[in-house]
């Protein structure tokens, strides 16, 4: 089962818009009760910037390659292909807050879409639905709850992350140029930091040119 939900408050002439966003995904609390609950949402429903789309989506493709190698089984269990998800929201909660900006139009027919400067700002916050855990070193601790460092987990919140992004529109004759630029940043919990940092963070720079 899954639930999403979206509100937004829109300014005048529509230059900024206050958005806030909230998410849940069932997830399984007992693996031997004969019954499974693991809800995922679609890969390209975007829930911040790094937690789900770059940490977790890496944790599932090195779990998928630990339990499809040979030297631990002679066949991967059933279902393995289901770990990778490409880094989609799941068996999880969330809440994220956003704000957008953007220049008001230009000229006497409002300018051309998204022309001018326009940024963004936001923040979320994301929790595990069940024991944090990973498959491969979970069933080598006989079920206990173990992360990905092979480690005993102790809480479900996965993190806490502060995106934003500035983009630059303009246009020449028929043609859009387009620059970007976003950074993300995630500040992950105890069990999933392990030993080492806690903090991962992202920058992306986009430059386009559209007819």
């Amino acid at each position: 089962k899954g639930l999403a939900v979206e509100a937004q408050l829109v300014f005048p002439e529509a230059t900024q818009r206050l958005i806030f966003r909230g998410g849940w995904a069932s997830a399984d609390q007992n693996p031997d009760d004969g019954w499974s609950e693991d809800f995922s949402f679609d890969r390209n429903y975007g829930v911040g910037m790094v937690l789900f789309d770059e940490f977790m989506g890496a944790i599932e493709g090195s779990t998928h390659a630990l339990l499809a190698d040979p030297d631990h089984s002679g066949i991967p269990p059933v279902g393995v292909d289901a770990i990778t998800t490409e880094g989609a929201f799941r068996r999880g909660s969330y809440i994220q807050a956003a704000h957008t900006w953007k220049a008001k139009p230009k000229g006497p027919l409002g300018g051309l879409p998204h022309e001018g400067l326009a940024t963004k700002v936001g923040g979320m916050i994301a929790a595990s639905n069940a024991d944090i855990s990973q498959p491969f070193y979970t069933f080598r601790a006989g079920g206990q709850p173990t992360s990905h460092h092979n480690k005993a987990t102790s809480e479900r919140l996965l993190g806490v992350e502060l995106d934003w992004g500035i983009e630059y529109s303009h246009a020449l004759r028929k043609a859009m140029v387009r620059g970007k630029i976003e950074g993300g940043h995630l500040w992950l919990s105890e069990d999933l930091a392990g030993e080492g940092s806690n903090r991962v963070d992202l920058l992306m720079l986009t430059a386009s040119l559209g007819y």
